[in-house]
Parts: structure tokens; C-alpha cells; sequence
């Protein structure tokens, strides 16, 4: 964009100067440019607008194909593609969203070949008609040898800019909307002015507040969660429980402002998410997701998520050794400076399960903010490392806030209240023995996935 606003004063300057010399042969010929000049714009403005509702049809594909070759290059993925042969399927896959993008570009080749068949024929036009004159005032004795070789060179000079001209100004109009997409992509969070929640000490109570929380996806009729009013003191810890599909994590994610409630309010400390700075809001919160992320990154990095020259080794090797990783990761050869994932380090180390998600309590350890969000933060473990985790957390869990998500209801016991969701709505919530009285269904829940378990152990003492 600047690079072009640079060339268009130039030109600018060039087309005046020849559009001037012009005009003292006529200044009839000078409205007549103009209106030229004006054709060619809109010729430019048409097809530009052709253009960008064209590349709005890409995405979907685009991202496809992104999707695909990353997949099919993840190593994660490896043994899937071998043993389900799925080489075909995929390549089939690829070639599809190829052919879309192809499509669309050969489309797109074309608006832009009539697109320049319509100004070089209008200029073309203007040229000549501009060459008849010249040479027909030189005939009739108008012009003299000298005043139509200098007329030529200013018509020839004006016509090279003059495309240049209308090329940069359609440019920059086209440019415009893409700066305009990026301004309120980068404007998005900060619609209303946040405000600072002010600095609260990490040990200070931290209360969360759903205010008839509605929240749907965009572009969808149906509500994930609906009307949802509830308050969590500070460091109280709840038990968030239901099926798949109840929108437990979507709760969870609401009250981290990774979303935005459809309606409703949620308050920290009384002030609204809405107006609380994205990044100082994101602080407050340290979060086991189940699903745990590593980066390929050293193992020390992986833990305090920052550069290894701002980590507190000291600090990472006390997390570690909390849950109880210290014995595998000193057997490392690099130890906590061990390249973690084999995605751009060779000699990179892979971890299980399991391991994984005790790095991930270690980096929410790490972060130790006032909140405590654990979604299913023990969903790949075996049941005496289940049982060795739920400790660590009766600690972790000290003068913090504490949000736990859980399939296994077993261990919500610890929990001073409990929030059963049922489609998105409030089904029960109060104590674990004060919902077990009433005998609904979290009673039913609770005494099956019991049954199950108790079964599964006689069976196993039987063996």
C-alpha cells in the first residue's frame, strides 16, 4: 500500500504535465481524457470486486489442502496412515480440494484476461483518436514539425502513465479491503475499552459468576448452554459433570474468554469478562487441558512457557519432582534441556499418555495463577496413578479457585460442590451427599459407573 501511494505521486505528477501540454493543443481533448481515465477506473474497480469475491471462495479449499498435507505429514498420525492404508483416501482427498483452487484460478486467470482486453482496448482507442488529430492538424497547417513532435512525445508519455495510473489506483482500492479485513480482525477484542481487574494477590479469593449465560456457535441455531446462573466462591472447588456433549468445556472456555457469551454475563470479582483485558484475563487462569499440547521446544520451555533464558530452573525441576516425573526425565541425556517431539529435532523425545498430562499439571504448577481450571486431567491414566494425582491436587488445589471437569465420578468427592449439566442446562448442583440424597441423576450416574468399577474388580481378584 505505501509502496504504491509513493508511485502514484509520481505518476501523478507526469500525468498532469502531459494532460497540460495536451491541452494547449485543445482543451476539449482534456474533458475527453478524463472521462477516458474515469472508464478505465471503473473497468478496474469492477473486475477487482470480481476478484476478491472470488478469492472469499478459497478458503474452505485452501484450508483443506493445509489440513491434508499437514496430516499426512504429522508423525502422530504415522501408524494410522500405514495400518488403515489410507494413502489413497487422502491423495484422493487432496486432489479434489486441487482441482476446486484450480478451478477457481483458471476463473480468475480469465476475469483478469478481459479484464486487460477492456483497457488495452480503450486505451487503444484513445490513442489513436489522439494520433488522427495530431496528424490532421499537421495536414491542414495547424501544427508545425516541431509542435507535433512534441505533441507526440507528450501523448506517448501520457498514455504510459495513464495505465500506470488506473493499474495503481485500482490497486491501492483493492489493497484497501484487505487492510480493512486485517483492522477488524486486530480490533475484534477490543470493542469496548477494557478495564484492569486491579492487582489481586495469587492467595487472595477469586469469585466467578455466571449470569444467565446463554452461548451458540455462529452461524447456528441451537444453544450449547442455556440460561446458566451460578456462583463459585472463591476457592471453592466444583466438580463440573455430565455426558459428552452437556457443554462442560465450553463452560469452562466461556469463563476463560476464549468465547464470548451469546447472552448473559460472567463476572470475576463483580467485573465482567467482557470488559477485562484479553491477555491480563488469560493470566489468571492455569488449565490441565485433557488433551495436552507439546511443543517442539526444550522440555524446560514445554514447562514454564517462556524463553529458557526467563525459566526459573529451580522452580521447573520442584514441579517436576511434584508430579513425579523427576526419576524419567533425569534418565534423559539432555534432561530438561531435552528437545521434546520428533517433528523438527531428530534426536527429539516423545512421551506417553500418561506422562504427558503430568507435564501439563507441572505447567499449570508452573504458571500458578488464582484460578485452577483441570478438564478430565486424569483420562490417561491408570487408576493407581489416577489415585496418586488426585493427592497432588489436594495440595495444588490450596487458596485456589478450582473448576475440575470429570467423567470418572469417583473423583469429584473431593470437590466442595457439584454441577451436573444436562444439554446445556443446570440439571442438579449442590454438595456430592446432598445430590446423592435426592437421588437423581447424578445418583444414577455415580451408582453405575460404581457398579462398574466394583464389578471390574471382583473380576479381576477372581482371575
Amino acid at each position: 500500500m505505501i509502496t504504491k501511494l509513493f508511485d502514484i505521486s509520481g505518476i501523478l505528477l507526469t500525468f498532469a504535465l502531459s494532460l497540460l501540454i495536451i491541452a494547449t493543443l485543445n482543451a476539449g481533448i482534456v474533458f475527453l481524457f478524463m472521462g477516458i481515465c474515469l472508464l478505465s477506473y471503473f473497468i478496474e474497480i469492477k473486475f477487482n470486486r470480481k476478484n476478491i469475491e472470488l478469492n472469499g471462495k478459497y478458503p474452505p479449499f485452501t484450508r483443506k489442502l493445509r489440513y491434508l498435507t499437514e496430516w499426512m505429514q504429522e508423525y502422530q498420525f504415522g501408524k494410522d496412515l500405514r495400518l488403515y492404508e489410507l494413502k489413497g483416501l487422502l491423495s484422493n482427498k487432496y486432489y479434489d480440494s486441487a482441482e476446486n483452487v484450480k478451478s477457481l484460478d483458471n476463473i480468475q486467470a480469465k476475469t483478469n484476461i478481459n479484464k486487460g482486453i477492456l483497457l488495452a482496448g480503450v486505451a487503444l482507442i484513445n490513442e489513436i483518436a489522439l494520433y488522427v488529430y495530431l496528424i490532421y492538424s499537421f495536414i491542414n497547417g495547424s501544427l508545425s514539425i516541431g509542435e507535433f513532435t512534441m505533441y507526440v512525445i507528450a501523448i506517448r508519455t501520457f498514455c504510459s502513465v495513464f495505465t500506470e495510473l488506473i493499474t495503481a489506483l485500482a490497486r491501492v482500492s483493492y489493497l484497501s479491503n484487505g487492510i480493512g479485513i486485517i483492522r477488524n480482525f486486530l480490533d475484534y477484542t477490543s470493542e469496548d475499552l477494557p478495564k484492569p481487574l486491579g492487582n489481586a494477590p495469587k492467595n487472595a479469593p477469586f469469585t466467578i459468576e455466571f449470569i444467565n449465560v446463554f452461548f451458540k456457535y455462529p452461524h447456528q441455531e441451537d444453544f450449547i448452554l442455556k440460561d446458566i446462573s451460578i456462583k463459585i466462591e472463591g476457592f471453592e472447588k466444583l466438580a463440573l459433570v455430565g455426558m459428552n456433549g452437556a457443554g462442560k468445556t465450553t463452560f469452562v472456555k466461556l469463563m476463560m474468554g476464549l468465547y464470548l457469551p451469546t447472552k448473559g454475563e460472567i463476572l470475576i470479582n463483580g467485573k465482567s469478562t467482557a470488559t477485562i483485558e484479553r491477555k491480563e484475563l488469560y493470566r489468571m487462569f492455569s488449565v490441565v487441558f485433557q488433551e495436552v499440547e507439546l511443543f517442539a521446544m526444550t522440555l524446560a520451555e514445554n514447562i514454564s512457557m517462556c524463553p529458557h533464558s526467563e525459566s526459573d530452573m529451580k522452580r521447573i525441576e520442584d514441579c517436576i519432582d511434584y508430579v513425579g516425573l523427576s526419576e524419567m526425565v533425569y534418565k534423559l541425556p539432555d534432561k530438561l534441556d531435552t528437545m521434546v517431539t520428533k517433528n523438527i529435532f531428530e534426536g527429539g523425545v516423545d512421551f506417553s499418555g500418561g506422562q504427558r498430562q503430568r507435564l501439563a499439571i507441572a505447567r499449570a504448577l508452573y504458571k500458578d495463577q488464582p484460578i485452577l481450571i483441570l478438564d478430565e486431567p486424569t483420562a490417561a491414566l491408570d487408576a493407581f496413578a489416577e489415585n496418586e494425582i488426585y493427592a497432588l491436587f489436594s495440595n495444588m488445589t490450596v487458596s485456589k479457585t478450582c473448576v475440575f471437569i470429570s467423567h470418572r465420578l469417583s473423583s469429584v468427592i473431593f470437590c466442595d460442590k457439584v454441577l451436573l449439566l444436562d444439554s446445556g442446562e443446570i440439571a442438579e448442583y449442590g454438595t456430592h451427599d446432598s445430590l446423592m440424597q435426592i437421588k437423581g441423576k447424578y445418583h444414577e450416574l455415580f451408582s453405575l459407573q460404581a457398579k462398574y468399577y466394583i464389578d471390574e474388580v471382583k473380576g479381576g481378584e477372581g482371575l
